[in-house]
């Protein structure tokens, strides 16, 4: 389930493909052995804002879009706020569920009640608290790192433009963000 816009999300969608095909297959082994795969996104926003509720991607020849490469990857994006039009009442109510709705369908209802094992299980709640603390942890640490940088990138711009006698610069990039960014860009600060 994801809830916060990341723009990685689809290298996110590659890259569970590939943990997939690893577990599945060893060095040596014939690839007939790989399964159809279905990586699947539940999405409580529209990634590809296009109002659709269901994005599914295949891979394809892009000079002969109808050619299929039929390698049994499939990715799919669900959307909870799309257009519903197009899609079975069984899917409709599943993304009712997962945007926050009492479940009202058979696999809904099947769904909710694993959750509510799994919240039960204490081992279960331990592992994904520490998981979670680990995460909030490194979240932090990122956070502290951007700021540095920040502050260490600005430091730059404003010893440059003082070396060149620019304080109208300095003043305009303090208060207008996409001229810092701009500025940043010019004198190669940032990438």
């Amino acid at each position: 389930m994801q809830t916060t816009k990341y723009e990685e999300l689809p290298k996110r969608s590659r890259y569970y493909q590939d943990i997939i095909d690893l577990n599945l297959i060893e060095k040596g082994e014939a690839y007939d052995i790989l399964n159809t795969s279905y990586v699947i996104f539940i999405c409580t926003f529209d990634f590809f804002e296009s109002n659709k509720s269901m994005y599914e991607f295949e891979n394809i020849c892009i000079n002969k879009p109808e050619l299929k490469l039929n390698d049994g990857t499939h990715k799919i994006f669900l959307n909870t706020k799309g257009d519903r039009s197009g899609i079975s009442k069984e899917l409709k109510l599943l993304l009712d569920y997962f945007d926050g709705k009492e479940p009202e369908s058979k696999l809904a209802k099947k769904i909710d009640q694993k959750v509510f094992e799994a919240k039960r299980n204490d081992q279960w709640r331990r592992e994904y608290m520490s998981y979670q603390m680990e995460l909030n942890q490194q979240y932090r640490n990122g956070k502290e790192e951007g700021r540095k940088e920040g502050i260490d990138d600005m430091s730059k711009l404003i010893k440059m433009l003082i070396s060149e006698n620019k304080y109208e610069e300095i003043e305009k990039a303090v208060n207008d963000e996409e001229y810092q960014k701009a500025l940043m860009r010019k004198y190669r600060i940032t990438k």
